[in-house]
């Protein structure tokens, strides 16, 4: 965060006009954040903000403070793209005492930065067959400390038009392509103007590549779960698989276990996951499962970036385990030539005991019980891998038995990718 502190003297002879107090914008702006004072308890001096094109917002004498992202804004103030130039605070000279007054201001900009970002890539509200509000949605994840959703109602996208502007929330707009043979997730697109009334694979293909023209994300839901199977061709332009929908299940281990098989065979697609909730349900909450994602920022486009990359790993629940894979400086979803004499390291937090820790590639698959500690952590040195990635299961008494508690995408060891 750079920090700017100026003070502006105003004069009596200046009431009824306008000051503009400058500040510069850089490219990687995350957020802007103004305040300010003013010395004499008589003066009326109103605020507002300029941004290189135009005036980007007001609340005159109503606030003190104001801040402005890409997602959300302090009403009055327009969220949107944080253009890089000269801003400027406006100060409006409503009232100014025969003495004057000095006018106090702190100008915040935060820069984006690479984090961590937890959300849901799928799930309902009231503008298709869910039962939520977008407002509540909005609390709900701010409880749950989630950072984004994908709002993906079927077949329909009036929801992304009523995103609230949450600044702790990142909306990315999202739409349910729903057919009687398939569903995908068509991610990034306030509207992607897809006619859901598609009859062959040829129309699938075709609606596909427009929406990924357009910038959107495109994604396979649930291709095993009963009743909505995913019955066209899988050789379709898409960019993520939802390897994981809702509590685990033996379709999510179809749907696992078919996304392994085309690794082994030397394909590098992502996966995602969502909790496709739609109700109230005990086992089924947004976050339920939650997709992470290594973003260079809080934007969509960043998001979108990461998701692409298959920079993510997907947990149970909101609260982890949480994991660190990397190769020197190569992240899941990077390809790195081998033969390469740098290990991979694997930490893992937030376990217990009893955990059971897979370590997985196109020939083995390893398993390490937890016996102590909540970290564990590993150097794996690499010989012939295609690629490597990890799981985590944890013993469920609901279900008797071992269930998913983390899954991650690969760092891939291949020289040549089919994809």
């Amino acid at each position: 965060m750079s920090t700017e502190e100026k003070m502006v003297k105003v004069t009596a002879d200046q009431e009824g006009g306008y000051m503009e107090v400058p500040f510069h914008v850089a490219s990687d702006t995350e957020k802007v954040e103004v305040s300010y004072s003013i010395s004499r308890s008589g003066a009326t001096v109103d605020l507002g903000v300029l941004d290189p094109s135009r005036i980007r917002g007001w609340s005159g004498g109503a606030r003190d403070r104001f801040f402005i992202t890409e997602h959300a804004a302090t009403p009055g103030y327009l969220h949107g793209c944080l253009e890089q130039g000269e801003w400027a605070v406006l100060l409006g000279l409503h009232h100014i005492p025969e003495d004057g007054c000095a006018v106090y201001i702190t100008i915040a900009t935060v820069s984006a930065e690479r984090r961590w970002l937890k959300g849901d890539m799928h799930s309902h509200t009231v503008h298709s067959d869910g039962e939520y509000t977008l407002p509540v949605v909005a609390e709900i994840l701010k409880e749950r400390k989630l950072d984004f959703i994908a709002t993906t109602d079927h077949n329909t996208v009036t929801q992304n038009y009523l995103h609230p502007t949450h600044e702790d929330i990142l909306f990315i707009p999202g739409f349910e392509l729903t057919t009687n043979a398939g569903h995908s997730n068509i991610i990034g697109l306030e509207d992607p103007e897809i006619d859901f009334r598609i009859a062959a694979d040829r129309d699938m293909e075709a609606a596909f590549k427009e929406a990924r023209e357009k910038g959107a994300v495109i994604v396979i839901n649930h291709p095993f779960h009963s009743g909505c199977e995913w019955k066209w061709s899988l050789n379709l332009p898409f960019d993520v698989w939802e390897v994981w929908n809702g509590p685990w299940s033996e379709e999510n281990r179809r749907a696992l276990q078919w996304w392994h098989e085309q690794l082994c065979l030397g394909y590098n697609i992502p996966i995602t996951a969502g909790s496709d909730v739609h109700r109230t349900e005990k086992y089924v909450q947004h976050g339920m499962p939650s997709t992470w994602v290594l973003s260079e920022g809080k934007t969509k486009a960043q998001l979108l970036s990461a998701i692409r990359k298959g920079r993510m790993f997907i947990t149970h629940t909101p609260e982890g385990p949480e994991v660190e894979m990397r190769h020197g400086d190569s992240l899941p979803g990077d390809s790195v030539p081998y033969p390469n004499e740098h290990p991979l390291k694997v930490s893992i937090r937030s376990l217990e005991v009893d955990d059971d820790i897979h370590v997985i590639s196109d020939y083995y698959n390893e398993s390490i019980q937890i016996k102590e500690g909540k970290q564990w952590e590993k150097q794996i040195l690499i010989d012939k891998e295609l690629f490597l990635r990890m799981e985590v299961w944890r013993y469920c008494p609901v279900v008797e038995d071992y269930t998913m508690i983390l899954l991650t995408n690969p760092i891939y060891f291949t020289r040549d990718s089919k994809k």
